[in-house]
């Protein structure tokens, strides 16, 4: 019989096996059921078979020492069935968990009271100047090519790692390949003070717009009419007498234009009038009234 101790001189060499190497059909099922896998017993010196076994569709790693596979408190699986069988991941929460069959990737997080930050993306830009560096999310809906048109990107701006939002799109015509740039195609920006632009990236007002600005308009010729959330000019004619507005307390700084071409004074809700001489105006004159609310009353600022 070939043994142990005959090997130790290193006399049976893969050349001089048959085929010259060692297949599985050499080896014989050492105990082994169908299923397990050969592990490497330290203390008997012996390869035992065992058997990995883990919950259904959850992703194994190796485990603490770096020796084997393990499987990590069910928090991270790729479940085969979602998205009509295409797929999807799911970080962060045991199974079963309600997961949506409407996303590629799940990252779930529980802090019941408390804001969590499920993902975090980083650009590890390091050294005395690095304003300017950026990181962000590119969108497309193109299959094939370099066709990000929109995104939404962190650029550093100041010290401490501080930074502007930028939403980016790509306005180009065709079939443009370049993903968007912040320094031409920002369309609007978060400034780290809270300032907001349109179509400028340097705004020095809480809302700095570079064109042109809309805002509601319509018509009544029957009445009463009652302006509501959704107004911003009102037009009175025909028969209209009366117009009413929301309490000024639940809408504090709205601005309400109302234009009377119906000839003569009507009636509206109270308010300031432009001087403070009647606190408590009620009169709707021809032409035009520009009101603003002060969280306590309607203020005529025209």
């Amino acid at each position: 019989a070939v043994t142990t101790p005959k090997l130790l001189d290193g006399a049976v060499t893969s050349a001089k096996i048959n085929d010259a190497t060692i297949n599985n059909v050499d080896l014989s099922a050492m105990g082994a059921a169908d299923g397990q896998v050969l592990k490497w017993n330290a203390i008997s010196s012996l390869w035992e078979p065992t058997t990995v076994t883990g919950t259904e569709k959850h992703i194994f790693f190796a485990d603490p020492n770096g020796f084997g596979v393990t499987e990590t408190d069910r928090s991270f699986f790729w479940d085969t069935d979602a998205r009509a069988g295409l797929g999807a991941m799911y970080i962060g929460a045991r199974r079963p968990i309600t997961q949506s069959d409407d996303v590629r990737l799940q990252l779930i997080d529980s802090l019941q009271g408390g804001l969590v930050y499920p993902l975090m993306i980083q650009n590890l830009a390091t050294g005395s100047i690095v304003n300017g560096s950026a990181v962000g999310v590119l969108f497309s809906v193109e299959r094939e090519g370099n066709f990000g048109k929109g995104a939404l990107v962190y650029e550093r701006s100041n010290n401490g790692a501080r930074g502007d939002f930028h939403f980016l799109q790509r306005d180009a015509t065709g079939f443009d390949t370049d993903n968007p740039k912040i320094n031409q195609d920002a369309v609007m920006t978060i400034k780290n003070d809270g300032n907001v632009g349109i179509d400028t990236r340097t705004p020095t007002s809480t809302l700095e717009i570079n064109g042109s600005v809309a805002a509601s308009i319509r018509s009544e010729s029957i009445g009463p009419v009652t302006v509501d959330d959704d107004d911003y000019t009102v037009i009175i004619s025909g028969t209209v007498t009366q117009v009413d507005l929301p309490t000024a307390s639940t809408c504090t700084g709205r601005i309400y234009i109302i234009k009377n071409t119906t000839g003569t004074a009507q009636t509206i809700t109270s308010y300031v009038n432009a001087d403070a001489s009647n606190l408590s105006e009620t009169a709707l004159p021809t032409g035009i009234l520009k009101l603003q609310s002060d969280g306590t009353n309607w203020q005529q600022i025209n």
